[in-house]
């Protein structure tokens, strides 16, 4: 879930923004779309999915190395020794500071992207 929201976070934050603008839609789905969008805006929500996003991604690697036929009982040892040390790192209290730095960059990263698509839409309609 959290790793297809930071993947599709600006389409997500499109479609509830057109659903809240929409005049089609009941007032309570405007308002829950409101609501959801608000909380999505938030730092604390982009740092959050940043962090479950990594988190719930090595567990899920983890877990499909360990689920190996042929996976030896060092390599469990191993896996399972990293996994915790992987755990105690992200209790340190300058975890904060790097899934801010975090969220800073993937918005630089958003609006740039954005600006570059403006340039292509603009290129198209000078073609044309």
């Amino acid at each position: 879930m959290c790793f297809s929201l930071l993947k599709n976070w600006d389409s997500v934050v499109t479609s509830l923004i057109n659903i809240r603008d929409s005049t089609s839609k009941k007032a309570i789905t405007k308002n829950e779309a409101n609501g959801i969008f608000l909380h999505l805006n938030k730092l604390e929500t982009a740092i959050l999915v940043l962090f479950w996003s990594d988190v719930l991604e090595r567990f899920n690697l983890t877990n499909k190395k360990l689920q190996s036929i042929s996976i030896d009982l060092i390599t469990v040892s191993n896996l399972y020794s990293s996994l915790i040390n992987y755990v105690k790192q992200l209790t340190s209290t300058s975890i904060f500071e790097q899934y801010e730095k975090k969220h800073y960059y993937y918005q630089m990263l958003r609006s740039i992207m954005k600006i570059e698509k403006r340039k292509e839409n603009l290129l198209m309609m000078k073609q044309e």
